[in-house]
């Protein structure tokens, strides 16, 4: 797969790889002879390391746990987002507010390789304001389009349920689970026969302006979602998934930029939804410290950094050269599905 792909870049002739944040690009990269750069608040060597649990899987773990490491000791800069979890392929990124975290991390299967003192730019490791998305389609042309009447829309407050995909088995015994005076918008399953009140989005709609349009969001912590939450300023009930590492920086990144209550999976999964919903809602608004509040320029940021890097790596004399392609990992290249 790295010879496969090392020898695609070479063909289109890519200068560098970002990744968000999958771990074979940067090998390849390495091997077509281009930098790569991570951009993310994690890496999957941390989240795997999550997996260990004290039986003899572990010893694998570790072992592909390490490998990935290796993958992405290839990169020649972090880009680190808000909401980060230590990423072990970079010394002196290991400090987190949160210890327990960084201890989960360090004393499972990935170790630290470097000193835990604080970053600096020297370690090619740079932290950005908020990269997220913003709505395009005013909330009532998002809404109508959903098939929502006005008279609903005006007089409903909206749920977004953001999992993705989610089929919401048993649904139909759960009686209500929104206020009386609630809609409910599911994403991802556009085929779902849903309850009254619940209406179902196209599968590719474009989640900021559904965001936008809604009260209140619900769904997982992942990077997406909590960005568009905090700059839509959209209060945000989640539900955990305890195995998944990744969660405990983006818990801290909603509880000091936006609002966010936490579900239990049971409460979820038997609808007992309307207590986190009002709770939620009475929460709305946006972070009102302002000596703690991240801009949400982050993309500028990081485009500009992309850009300032290569030309740096590259070296004056190539500037004028230079193609300024860049192969990101965001689905914008249609093949290879890596990027």
């Amino acid at each position: 797969m790295i010879v496969k792909e090392a020898e695609w870049l070479k063909k289109v002739n890519a200068n560098i790889v970002l990744s968000d944040a999958p771990f074979l690009p940067c090998a390849a990269a390495a091997s077509a002879g281009i930098p790569s750069a991570i951009v993310s608040n994690f890496t999957f060597d941390a989240v795997y390391s999550g997996l260990c649990e004290g039986d003899e899987l572990d010893i694998t773990i570790r072992r592909l746990a390490e490998q990935v490491k290796d993958d992405y000791k290839k990169s020649e800069l972090l880009i680190r987002l808000p909401g980060y979890i230590p990423i072990p392929s970079y010394s002196g990124t290991q400090l987190y507010p949160d210890s327990n975290v960084t201890k989960q991390i360090l004393n499972g299967c990935v170790t630290s390789n470097g000193s835990s003192d604080r970053i600096s730019r020297r370690r090619n490791v740079i932290d950005v304001p908020l990269v997220v998305r913003k709505f395009k389609t005013p909330r009532n042309v998002v809404l109508s389009n959903l098939g929502i009447s006005k008279e609903i829309f005006d007089s409903h407050k909206v749920l977004l349920v953001s999992f993705g995909g989610q089929n919401l088995v048993g649904i139909e015994e759960w009686g209500s689970p929104l206020p009386d005076d609630w809609i409910a918008i599911v994403c991802g399953n556009p085929g779902a026969v849903l309850p009254d009140r619940f209406y179902a989005c196209a599968k590719d709609a474009y989640i900021p302006d559904l965001t936008n349009a809604a009260d209140v969001v619900m769904g997982k912590l992942g990077y997406g979602t909590c960005s568009e939450c905090i700059g839509h300023g959209k209060p945000f009930i989640y539900v955990p998934r305890p195995q998944f590492i990744e969660e405990y920086g983006l818990r801290s990144l909603m509880e000091t930029q936006g609002l966010c209550v936490e579900m239990s999976k049971e409460h979820f999964e038997t609808g007992q939804w309307k207590e986190y919903i009002l709770k939620a809602y009475n929460m709305r608004g946006v972070c009102q410290n302002t000596d703690k509040k991240l801009t949400h320029d982050g993309g500028k940021v990081v485009a500009k950094l992309v850009e300032q890097f290569l030309d740096e790596r590259l070296g004056t004399n190539k500037r004028i050269r230079r193609s300024n392609r860049l192969v990101y990992d965001n689905g914008t290249v249609s093949q290879p599905s890596l990027y």
